[in-house]
């Protein structure tokens, strides 16, 4: 068993009451609305698996630790509107907490996952929604993944339990593998589908975002581009070490 626990509807990262009105997505050059999902969650959950699963359809055993900030992106059509989820994938490790907290404050939502099989990684979760919560715009959706749910001989988080602290926060909840592909699309598609209706449908015009206080466009142009010219570097996939952290945007705007 392994559907959302709200019903697909996910609370911002202040996790109740009311928020202010929800930023529109931004709209890239290509006509796509942009979607910022963050990975977040102890080293060993399986993030950068899950984003591989989602992204090419496939499993590898061979992965090293993240180290940093890796990115990629995904084209998806959500209730008929093209997204592109850009997915950034961050380290788990205390050393890389702060490299991969300044990411925070330009994400549209978060995938914080724990191992089913790893008791302190679930016991970490709640450090992790602390660092979103004082970070991350207040509009961002959440899910909570417990992750290798193939695992189910060696589990010591029980489906329930995850269920509970999701129930908690007022956020989806899902148990994905992604060694087997369960629920690994259906968890992000059912993100970006929540992210859609309250930045796309609830905002007056329809979104599209050059305005509503949303992150400056330069910013996401500069990133953007950056991610470009390093993917061509590493065969496509973008890779920030802690050496090399993201700089500030130039206040001169790039070209479109």
């Amino acid at each position: 068993m392994s559907s959302p626990s709200n019903g697909g509807v996910a609370s911002g990262p202040t996790g109740g009451g009311i928020l202010p009105p929800p930023r529109p997505l931004q709209m890239g050059a290509k006509g796509a609305y942009i979607v910022r999902l963050l990975m977040v969650g102890d080293s060993s959950c399986g993030k950068t698996s899950l984003v591989l699963r989602f992204d090419q359809n496939v499993f590898s055993t061979k992965f090293v630790t993240t180290i940093g900030v890796d990115y990629r992106d995904k084209m998806v059509k959500i209730e008929g509107a093209p997204m592109r989820l850009q997915l950034w994938d961050t380290a788990g490790q205390e050393r890389f907490r702060s490299l991969t907290s300044n990411f925070f404050g330009r994400a549209d939502g978060f995938v914080l996952c724990y191992d089913i099989s790893n008791r302190p990684s679930f016991d970490h979760v709640i450090g992790w929604m602390r660092d979103i919560r004082t970070r991350a715009p207040p509009d961002c959706d959440i899910v909570l993944c417990g992750n290798k749910s193939d695992l189910d001989g060696d589990r010591v988080v029980g489906y329930d339990e995850g269920k509970a602290l999701a129930d908690e926060y007022g956020v989806q909840f899902y148990e994905t593998s992604a060694l087997t592909g369960n629920n690994v699309e259906v968890m992000f598609n059912s993100l970006a589908t929540t992210i859609k209706r309250r930045r796309i449908d609830e905002c007056d015009g329809g979104g599209g975002g050059r305005g509503g206080g949303g992150p400056s466009p330069v910013v996401v142009v500069v990133v953007v581009v950056e991610a470009r010219r390093r993917r061509r570097r590493s065969g496509g996939r973008s890779t920030w070490g802690v050496e090399e952290p993201v700089r500030p945007a130039s206040p001169v705007r790039a070209a479109e």
